[in-house]
């Protein structure tokens, strides 16, 4: 993912790769949104403002839903975790629902992962 790339490879792999960049502009807060909740919808544990909190700290930074992504990641980590120091048993089952992961889980991650 570095820009400078093909100056800094060999003339004879630089000359076979040629100098065409393709510039992708950052992704704008509803796409970020929508492209999350496209990959998490079957997996029905986000709260709809956890996912719109999410997009839009994206977006804000850097438009890039690999970080949204990374996000949603961490706070299911840390949702998990925070239910087993709690000692709930995982929920289970046809009618039962799946626990809820929310804004407080989504801004733990985006500190965690924005404050390095």
């Amino acid at each position: 993912n570095t820009i400078d790339l093909p100056e800094r490879l060999l003339p004879r792999v630089h000359s076979r790769l040629g100098l065409k960049r393709l510039t992708f502009s950052p992704y704008q807060r509803e796409e970020v949104e929508m492209i999350v909740r496209d990959r998490l919808k079957e997996i029905p544990a986000f709260e709809n403002e956890a996912v719109e909190l999410c997009a839009r700290k994206v977006a804000a930074r850097s438009g890039d839903v690999r970080g949204a992504l990374d996000i949603c990641r961490r706070a299911a980590e840390i949702a998990e975790r925070d239910r087993r120091k709690q000692k709930q048993p995982p929920r289970r089952g046809k009618e039962e629902k799946y626990e809820r992961i929310g804004i407080a889980s989504i801004d733990r991650a985006v500190r965690e992962l924005f404050s390095s």
